[in-house]
């Protein structure tokens, strides 16, 4: 599953704010999409598993 990220300012359920490579991030949990591994070539990063968790909470939350 991917989930895009804005750096923009975002407010609502269906955002979640964190920090990723020292930037404020902007989950867009509304605009989750399933995708294929060969989409993942260039990965970027990873969050630490408390921002995953701040992000998989908002996604739950809003998908209730």
């Amino acid at each position: 599953m991917g989930i895009p990220l804005t750096s923009q300012e975002k407010t609502g359920s269906w955002y979640a704010k964190f920090v990723f490579l020292g930037k404020d991030e902007y989950a867009a949990v509304c605009q989750a999409r399933v995708m294929s591994t060969s989409r993942l070539y260039a990965k970027i990063g990873q969050i630490p598993k408390t921002d995953l968790d701040i992000v998989k909470k908002a996604f739950c939350e809003l998908y209730k």
